[in-house]
């Protein structure tokens, strides 16, 4: 049963037990008056001070006074001291005393005075049930003055002494009802006294009662033998009334009960719901990342959520109601209570930052502390929120590393880097920059990068990151000394993303000495360029200028190995007017391809002027090939005879011949399938063919058609397609060298846009028939 214990689990009604704590010492200090007023009596023989009233009661005993006085000196004793800190041994002596001296005593006296000594050690002992046991002691007490009170209110004798005694003393009756009231109250939140006091409905009910028993049935009784003294009523009658008095006293009570049952029941209903408006509290914080917790303004925990009980290791329930102390390290509670104190005084939030040793290590906390205050402003405890922030220090410190790791990679490179804002003003620069410009870092630091760049444009509003590219080397750019000379410089630029906004980083570098190397460089490379063009063109020869064959020709070096290639093409004046066509590729770049290409076209122009024909003459620069190491060569050996209208050819892996006849498309050249000249052991074939009077021949290298992106037959179908447009713009009757050499600019300008960047030498070859009479239907001839 809860009123077993020691204390209840209902907090005790402040009001209530600040009554309880002054009536307690005030009913003992009366008491002691009444028992010092009466042996005061004894010397002056007052019978008043001694408690005798108009005759109807004794005087008090002198033994009884001195109990008295024992037992409520040693009361005032007990509620100054508190009820565990009077000495025991002071205590139990004045009992023991008391109860000696107050056996001597008439028996009904004697008997209060007993019970109330054995009452005063009973309420001082720290097991709960003894302490229950005096209070019962102190309530017995305070009823047997009780009941010598009301045999002197209604004047009954029969209630006075006991056995042969003189009675007790009204004085002894008040003091014992004081000595009881002051033993049931020295500890009002504990035992029967806390049924009373508490602040719940138990309590409400419990004082409503106590006050009803004590004042409405004695005052019923008064009234009753009132009545039947005066003759109002007979016994009988007086009886009947007194029921019916009690009943309506009940009854009284009882509405009043139910008045306060219901306001029980409705304090009760609003408890539930704020218990569960507390459950969804509590739920809500336990699932929040955050630790949540508030305290009274005595540092006592009133709420917590789970996470604050895994932070300081308490088990479920444990937290509420303890103090900072029992729960913190000394350190951080003398830390939480000064922070309790600036909330409390500063009547505002307080963030802190807290480092928390955990099992994985130390966790940093952010912690915002603010006022709970009721309905008139006034704080009654503080709330606190903390967030574990653990990860935001650490990227903040490593973001501090990085960038004092960026800040030395800034000093320590080789160049001037000056980092500026989306509007061109500078806000970094390193010590390379310093020495470059000559310039102090501060007088850099919030001035227009123009200050150093005088011919980078300044942006006319922040730049973002799509409008801002990383960059590299930007040309034709200077650079401002402080001195104002003007240097050439090599500028890198790329974004920054940061926090702050878009900044752009420009490495600087001054290159006045590479361009100076650079101009050096370009003269040597014309000088060696003009010395491997005049090789490549003693070695190609120049070839004869023949009126009677119209011819056009074009050479491109290539933009790589100083122009130096292996192309090559010849025109061989044969006997019988005939003409010797020899065009070929040494496949490779560089001086040892034009080696190569020299060596052959000597050796093919000598065994085309023996009068060998295509085939055997292929055959012959076959085995030449063959005894170079690694070398691989395409070759074309045309013999034309205008006279005859013939063409004997033979190709040796190179690419075919384009024949344009007036009036119809340009047409590939039929020729029976080889390979390249150097891989031996395979016989050469030849095949001749009728041509039409006004004929054109075309005749290229593989760097006219093929790129790397493109396929080969696509371009030689462009190639065709262009040299007939060319030549079908220009009248029949025009010169025919003039013809040939406008549709070899149109060629050129159409396969090569860009002569300079094209990486391997080209040869174009355009050859027109004499216009004779030939037989209309061309035919080929292969053997």
């Amino acid at each position: 049963m809860p009123w077993s214990t020691a204390k209840l689990d209902l907090p005790g009604h402040p009001r209530v037990l600040s009554f309880a704590r002054v009536a307690a010492p005030t009913a003992a200090a009366v008491g002691l008056l009444l028992a010092a007023a009466a042996l005061l009596g004894l010397p002056l023989h007052s019978g008043v001070l001694r408690g005798a009233l108009s005759g109807r009661s004794v005087p008090m005993e002198p033994n009884s006074a001195v109990a008295l006085v024992l037992l409520t000196g040693t009361l005032l004793l007990i509620v100054r001291a508190g009820p565990t800190g009077a000495g025991r041994r002071t205590v139990g002596s004045a009992a023991v005393a008391a109860a000696v001296i107050g056996s001597l005593c008439a028996p009904e006296s004697a008997l209060g005075l007993v019970l109330a000594a054995a009452a005063l050690p009973a309420i001082c002992s720290h097991r709960p049930r003894v302490v229950l046991l005096g209070q019962a002691l102190g309530v017995a007490v305070a009823m047997l003055g009780q009941a010598r009170l009301y045999s002197f209110a209604y004047s009954v004798r029969e209630l006075g002494p006991i056995g042969d005694g003189t009675g007790m003393a009204v004085s002894t009756a008040l003091a014992l009802i004081l000595i009881g009231v002051a033993v049931f109250l020295v500890r009002p939140d504990e035992g029967l006294a806390a049924l009373l006091t508490n602040a719940g409905t138990t309590g409400l009910f419990g004082r409503w009662t106590f006050g009803a028993t004590l004042t409405l049935i004695p005052l019923l009784g008064r009234l009753q033998l009132a009545g039947e003294d005066a003759r109002w009523f007979g016994v009988r009658q007086g009886i009947t009334l007194m029921v019916l008095g009690r009943v309506s006293a009940l009854l009284v009570v009882s509405f009043g009960m139910l008045s306060l049952a219901r306001r029980a029941e409705t304090a009760r209903a609003e408890a539930l719901r704020k218990i569960g408006e507390y459950a969804q509290l509590q739920a809500f914080m336990d699932h929040t990342p955050a630790v949540v917790f508030s305290r009274d303004l005595d540092g006592r925990y009133l709420a917590a959520n789970s996470r604050f009980e895994h932070l300081v290791g308490a088990a479920p329930g444990q937290v509420v109601g303890a103090l900072v102390e029992d729960l913190l390290t000394p350190e951080a509670a003398v830390a939480a209570r000064r922070a309790d104190h600036a909330v409390r005084t500063g009547r505002g939030s307080v963030q802190q930052e807290e480092v928390v040793q955990q099992e994985d290590g130390p966790h940093h906390y952010l912690t915002t502390l603010f006022p709970l205050t009721d309905g008139a402003g006034r704080p009654y405890a503080v709330c606190g929120v903390s967030l574990d922030v653990t990860d935001r220090v650490l990227a903040r410190r490593e973001a501090d590393r990085l960038q004092r790791r960026f800040r030395d990679l800034l000093e320590s490179g080789p160049d001037a880097t000056v980092i500026s804002d989306g509007d061109g003003i500078i806000v970094m620069v390193n010590a390379q920059t310093e020495k470059l410009f000559d310039h102090r870092r501060e007088d850099l630091v919030g001035r227009p990068l123009s200050l150093l760049l005088p011919e980078r444009a300044e942006p006319s509003g922040p730049l973002t990151p799509s409008e801002l590219e990383p960059s590299g080397a930007e040309p034709d750019l200077r650079a401002r000394h402080r001195d104002g000379r003007e240097f050439p410089v090599e500028i890198s630029v790329s974004p920054l993303e940061t926090e702050d906004g878009l900044l752009v980083s420009a490495a600087i570098r001054d290159i006045t000495g590479r361009r100076q190397a650079e101009a050096e460089r370009r003269a040597l490379y014309e000088q060696q360029r003009r010395i491997a063009l005049t090789l490549q063109h003693s070695l190609m020869g120049t070839p004869p200028q023949l009126p009677q064959l119209p011819t056009a020709s074009r050479y491109l070096a290539s933009a790589q190995d100083a122009g130096v290639g292996g192309d090559w093409f010849d025109l061989i004046p044969l006997d019988g007017g005939r003409f010797g066509i020899l065009i070929g590729d040494v496949m490779g770049r560089g001086v040892d391809a034009a080696a190569v290409m020299g060596q052959l076209r000597a050796a093919a122009h000598a065994l085309a002027q023996t009068g060998l024909s295509p085939a055997r003459l292929m055959t012959a620069l076959d085995a030449f090939v063959a005894e170079l190491p690694d070398q691989l060569v395409t070759c074309c050996y045309l013999v034309l005879d205008p006279g005859a209208g013939e063409l004997t050819l033979c190709s040796a892996g190179h690419l075919p011949a384009l024949l344009t006849v007036p009036g119809q498309p340009p047409q590939a050249l039929a020729a029976p399938i080889s390979v390249p000249l150097g891989v031996g052991g395979f016989q050469h074939r030849q095949a001749v063919h009728r041509l039409p009077p006004g004929s054109t021949l075309a005749l290229y290298t593989d760097g006219l058609v093929e790129t790397p992106d493109t396929d080969i037959d696509l371009r030689i179908q462009l190639l065709a397609d262009t040299l007939e447009s060319a030549l079908a713009e220009e009248p029949s009757d025009g010169d025919g060298a003039r013809v040939l050499d406008r549709a070899a600019d149109c060629l050129f300008r159409a396969l090569i846009p860009d002569p300079e960047a094209h990486n391997d030498d080209v040869t174009l070859l355009l050859v027109r028939l004499p216009q004779v009479p030939s037989p209309a239907d061309p035919m080929a001839r292969t053997w």
